[in-house]
């Protein structure tokens, strides 16, 4: 079988019958503006009365009062359990029927009738009425429900139980006609019967029935009736019996498992149509077709392992095959698929008596031109007849019949790629979704593309995006943006052309960014990372000279009154570990306060990070490992942080005295000085915060600080590793959009003197041309 799409979803079952056979359907009951809902709830907390009217605020305490007092077109509502033999002697009308069902209110106690061995429902020589989602429980004396004499009966969602010893049928129809039996259970360990269809019954229509245990699970002994999409199992002489004088009955789309007599037992039936049932485990045999039955098709069943057990004293019933045959009987056996192998029984088939294997059923019969004898399930896909008597257009779960692509359509009739037995082989979709934040826009671009379809297309991509909106679309990438920052969670539906679909869900995260920095250590002059690819759960480190993605991090407000990093090479969060594991890029979005921490600034500009979960500061004192931990209580130089933001990450100085580039030339071991013509790494420095308006010139030649050497008397040169006075500078911004930088250690102006041609010196107290730089 393939994959079913979105468990739980409610599909609607249409069914096909065969010609001349009356489908009711029961619909909702149309309630005069006049006519209110009769309310029924013995609870001693309904405040009920038998001598009132019924009303929601004091119901009737007994049902009988309730059907006495219901007239045409009005609705009893059923809460609670109750003693009761109710006979219904009283009719609706054509649209407007008398409703009996369960009350569904929150907390309202199942609707049943139980407690004593008479319980149960008659209705006799009446019409339009529904009977729905009330129970019946331990009936003894009679059926859970007799239905006698009467025309478009629905009852439906229904429970029928016996006691232990009554052999009784759990429902019994006798002279009904044109009515509907949907989604009953019967149950019963002396059952005879779970439903009986008597000869003078006619017209109706049993769908999805579940009945374990009894000698039948269905009995039809009337005209134009169809059993759908049933389940039934523990059966000791047959899971459905069409017996003598039965005519065009429909079997279509059931399921039998474990039975000690046959699967399905036409004997003696004029035109039954037994199409797409699956039968196994049955110990007489999978289908009978006996006595004077004439005119049945047996087409699309699967029969598998319907052969006498090992215990053979367990099956006492003679068995000819998995689908026996009466010779002369006139029918059509085609499209089957059996499987018959094992404990001394290897003919799969019997022809008047005689076993045959499916070679020599053909020879005598002159059916089964296209049956296959396999126990291959897949070999049911796509193979069935859709022109045959009572083929249903979908399968017992409501499922249409759907084209395999990977499978030849070997079947035939209108619908060539029908599957045989009770359940159409379905694949949906799947859904795959990837989520892109885009922290600046606070939008995100939702990716569906690697979405699978399953045997049919995907038509279209439905994004709930978790804000009360929704995209639906063909096309499966799409941005949306959000009013207010935030944690989402994003889910997808696709849907193919079947109308099939499948889920699939992501979250991320959309916090107000405070800034964008480089974090710079004190311990080696070196910036933290999150490595050079970005993956998840790579640990941090602290070696790289330069700025770039996986140096760079936001510092971002989760709501929550504390922060959270940002890795801006791949969106993950920084968090902390337990233990002295270091910090890890640990994923989006943030779960839990191990990713979050506070921040407090020294007057140098350096920020200490104090890790909220942990309770402890992040430290750089990593000795040559080079990764971060959260494990110190008190701030020292360690667990002090450089900081440089993203605008003042990777900058260039081009002196207006020359037009050329400062450099830190010879690897940052000769003094600053303009004569280079193009950028490149001797020519780049950072601007790191050091603290009321300062700021220091990290050299990307060699990792180290530029100074005002001398107190500014000597050259500017970047040999220091760590930042004092003499590494601080203030820049000022001129009216040419030009920058000057003014050193702290004489509070004069750095020059490229000499036009450029001489080295940089803080020695101006005016700004000139050969004080600019851009």
């Amino acid at each position: 079988m393939g994959r079913h799409p979105l468990p739980g979803r409610t599909v609607l079952a249409v069914a096909t019958v065969a010609a001349g056979a009356a489908l009711f359907t029961g619909a909702a009951p149309a309630l005069a503006a006049d006519l209110p809902v009769l309310y029924v709830n013995n609870d001693v907390a309904a405040n009920c009365s038998d001598g009132g009217s019924g009303t929601q605020a004091q119901p009737y305490c007994t049902l009988g009062t309730a059907v006495a007092a219901v007239s045409a077109g009005q609705t009893i509502a059923i809460a609670g359990a109750y003693n009761e033999h109710i006979t219904i002697d009283k009719s609706g009308e054509p649209g407007r029927p008398i409703t009996l069902q369960r009350y569904t209110a929150p907390g309202a106690a199942v609707s049943r009738l139980a407690g004593g061995p008479d319980v149960g429902f008659t209705i006799d020589g009446q019409h339009d009425i529904v009977i729905s989602g009330v129970w019946v429980i331990n009936a003894v004396t009679g059926p859970a429900f007799d239905i006698r004499n009467s025309s478009r009966i629905t009852v439906e969602n229904l429970l029928a139980q016996l006691g232990t010893t009554a052999a009784l049928p759990g429902v019994k129809l006798t002279g009904v006609t044109d009515s509907a039996l949907t989604t009953l259970r019967a149950s019963g360990r002396a059952m005879t019967t779970g439903i009986a269809l008597d000869a003078a019954t006619s017209g109706v229509v049993v769908t999805g029935p579940v009945i374990t245990n009894g000698a039948r699970a269905v009995e039809v002994l009337g005209a134009r009736n169809t059993i759908l999409n049933g389940t039934f199992g523990n059966n000791t002489i047959a899971g459905i019996s069409i017996g003598a004088g039965a005519t065009g009955t429909v079997v279509a789309n059931n399921s039998m498992d474990f039975g000690w007599g046959v699967g399905i037992d036409n004997t003696g039936a004029t035109g039954t149509a037994i199409t797409n049932n699956t039968i196994t485990n049955h110990c007489a045999g999978g289908i009978r077709v006996a006595g004077a039955s004439s005119g049945v098709s047996v087409q699309n069943n699967v029969t598998a392992q319907n052969v006498p057990w090992s215990n053979k004293e367990q099956c006492d019933q003679a068995i000819q095959g998995a689908v026996e045959i009466g010779a002369g009987s006139g029918t059509v056996v085609d499209y089957n698929t059996t499987f018959h192998g094992g404990n001394g029984m290897p003919n799969a088939y019997a022809w008047n008596g005689t076993p045959l294997s499916l070679t020599a059923f053909r020879a005598a019969s002159g059916q089964s031109a296209h049956d296959i004898e396999t126990a291959l399930s897949d070999v049911n896909e796509d193979s069935a007849n859709s022109a045959a008597p009572g083929w249903q257009s979908t399968d017992s779960s409501g499922n249409k019949r759907e084209d395999n692509p990977n499978k030849p359509n070997t079947g035939a009739g209108p619908v060539p790629y029908a599957d045989r037995g009770a359940t159409e082989s379905v694949q949906g979709p799947l859904a795959a979704l990837q989520l892109r934040p885009d922290h600046a826009a606070n939008s995100i671009v939702a990716d569906a593309s690697g979405s699978t379809p399953g045997f049919s297309p995907i038509v279209t991509y439905s994004f709930d995006w978790g804000d009360s909106t929704t995209t639906t679309q063909s096309t499966a990438v799409v941005t949306h943006h959000y009013a207010q920052p935030g944690t989402y969670t994003v889910v997808l539906t696709v849907t193919d052309a079947n109308g099939h679909k499948w889920l699939a869900n992501r979250s991320a995260s959309l916090w107000p960014t405070v800034r964008t920095i480089a974090l710079l250590a004190h311990e080696n002059n070196r910036y933290v990372t999150s490595g050079a690819e970005g993956y998840n759960w790579l640990n941090s480190s602290v070696y790289s000279w330069s700025i770039g993605a996986p140096e760079l991090f936001d510092v971002v407000e989760p709501g929550n009154g504390h922060v959270a990093l940002r890795s801006r090479l791949n969106g993950t969060y920084f968090a902390v570990n337990w233990g002295t594991d270091p910090l890890l890029a640990a994923g989006d979005p943030v779960t839990d306060d191990m990713a979050l921490f506070d921040l407090t600034t020294d007057a140098d500009g350096n920020i200490s990070l104090w890790s909220v979960g942990k309770k402890a500061y992040v430290s750089s004192n990593s000795g040559t490992n080079q990764v971060l931990t959260a494990d110190r209580t008190a701030i020292g130089p360690w667990e002090r942080f450089g900081v440089v933001d993203q605008a003042n990450a990777t900058v260039t100085l081009k002196a207006h005295a020359n037009a050329k580039y400062v450099t830190a030339d010879n690897g940052g071991n000769s003094p600053l000085i303009a004569n280079r013509t193009t950028p490149g790494q001797w020519e780049t420095f950072d601007l790191v915060d050091a603290g009321n308006g300062y700021v220091a010139l990290y050299s990307h030649a060699n990792g180290k600080y530029v100074t005002a050497d001398n107190g500014g008397n000597s050259p500017l040169i970047a040999n220091r590793t760590a930042v004092g006075a003499w590494e601080k500078f203030k820049i000022t911004k001129n009216a040419d959009g030009s920058t000057s930088l003014q050193a702290n250690a004489n509070g004069k102006y750095v020059t490229a003197d000499n036009a450029g041609n001489s080295a940089l010196i803080a020695n101006r107290t005016a700004i000139g041309s050969w004080e600019e730089f851009n």
